[in-house]
């Protein structure tokens, strides 16, 4: 099939699966997983991928860039002098993510204890060791797709709500989690392939050193030196044009350098939004240009990101081991929950905001896919944990944003509620 042809159908079936979502009031973010899910079939994936893998590279390829933007505007758009001073994010952020990564690691350890699950991989009659496994499965649970429930913030209108901001907010300690084990992941990836040489090690810091070294001429050259064009020349084409190329930039950098491509996106849309929010005069360009990443992510880019996400999960994948699938679900879903929970508690909030953060940050089906693919590929986890991974990632994705716009929607309800008027005695 022609490659236009293609993008033009995912393009076209998600918008329509979208605009009918609303009507049974879903999230629109459900339509492009669903059509990647449908993409999995046999009869759909034979008549779009049997002419060679074209379609394929291509679809990864703009999924790559639809979660590079993503992450680039979430970094635009962050607050992060309101991060600091919202005590409510830091707890809910850190407890969320350290009480589902505590439920992953002990319920891995006990269930290779126990025999529930084998421990040799089949193919490879290879033993995988309990103590890294459960920090895979740990490290998988306690992720968010952030970029998941930026959508759905958006199509309630709640993103620059307290409730809004503080969801966002805690997702960037949920960032911290995900970049600390997608590098260890792939540094031990690097490390196997080296046959474990002291030169695989030096490589590594090496990059990192070089990366920092970036990230400085970044600030302190490239970011004024952008400053100081736009001063004398405020066009939006031009502004978007240069965010394009530093996005993408420091995204492939930070890819080059084993540190991967939401790193090098968040950082680039940190850096370039903290600089143009400390210029008053460049703060109305500084939301011209969130509006038109805003349009060119959304409206191009992150349905093909949706689409790889559902695709990453064929039902045959998700349902070969469903008991196992089913607990690791429950434990995901249980410790995002009770963390942010007790998060909100400690920061004198309720406990049902605390539920809604909760369910707000359970969202995944993005990065712990890449990092259960790359522990699988390395002999980190069985195929057994690999599959209830997949099965808990997809099924929280598409869970997670009903369950959040249902209970979001009855707080905004209840909170809009106007308070009855006494009536005078006489």
């Amino acid at each position: 099939m022609n490659p236009l042809v293609f993008i033009l159908i995912c393009i076209t079936v998600s918008y329509l699966l979208a605009e009918f979502l609303i009507l049974l009031r879903l999230p629109r973010v459900l339509a492009p997983i669903v059509v990647g899910i449908g993409l999995t079939t046999p009869v759909i994936h034979d008549l779009f991928f049997t002419t060679g893998d074209a379609n394929l590279s291509l679809l990864e390829s703009f999924s790559q860039l639809g979660l590079i933007f993503l992450m680039f505007y979430v970094g635009l758009t962050l607050d992060f002098e309101g991060a600091k001073k919202n005590k409510e994010s830091i707890y809910t952020g850190l407890l969320s993510g350290v009480v589902s990564f505590v439920f992953g690691f002990i319920a891995t350890i006990l269930l290779f204890k126990f025999n529930l699950i084998p421990q040799i991989i089949p193919s490879l009659g290879i033993k995988v060791n309990t103590w890294l496994a459960a920090v895979v499965v740990g490290g998988c649970l306690s992720i968010t797709a952030e970029e998941i429930t930026l959508d759905i913030l958006d199509d309630l209108k709640m993103l620059n709500t307290k409730l809004g901001k503080t969801i966002l907010s805690a997702g960037i300690l949920d960032d911290i989690f995900e970049i600390l084990l997608i590098t260890g992941l792939l540094t031990l990836s690097f490390v196997t392939a080296a046959a474990q040489t002291s030169y695989a090690v030096l490589s590594i810091a090496f990059g990192i050193v070089f990366f920092i070294a970036l990230i400085l001429i970044a600030k302190f050259i490239f970011i004024p030196f952008i400053l100081g064009f736009l001063k004398t020349n405020k066009k939006e084409l031009d502004l978007f044009i240069i965010a394009l190329i530093f996005g993408l930039f420091m995204s492939v950098a930070a890819e080059h350098f084993q540190l991967g491509l939401v790193l090098g996106a968040i950082l680039a849309g940190l850096m370039l939004g903290n600089a143009l929010s400390k210029k008053k005069e460049l703060h109305k360009l500084k939301k011209k240009l969130s509006s038109v990443v805003y349009l060119f992510t959304y409206g191009l880019l992150a349905p093909f990101f949706f689409i790889w996400v559902g695709m990453s999960a064929p039902i045959s994948v998700m349902f070969s081991v469903p008991l196992l699938a089913i607990g690791i679900t429950i434990l995901a879903f249980g410790g995002k929950i009770f963390g942010a929970m007790l998060g909100s508690k400690l920061s004198k909030d309720t406990w049902s905001n605390g539920a809604l953060i909760g369910l707000g940050l359970n969202a995944r089906g993005a990065i712990e896919l890449v990092a259960a693919k790359i522990a699988l590929d390395i002999n980190l986890i069985t195929p057994q944990l690999f599959s209830a991974l997949v099965f808990m990632a997809v099924f929280t994705t598409i869970l997670s944003p009903v369950l959040f716009t249902i209970l979001a929607k009855k707080l905004i309800k209840k909170n809009t509620k106007k308070p009855k008027k006494r009536k005078r005695r006489k």
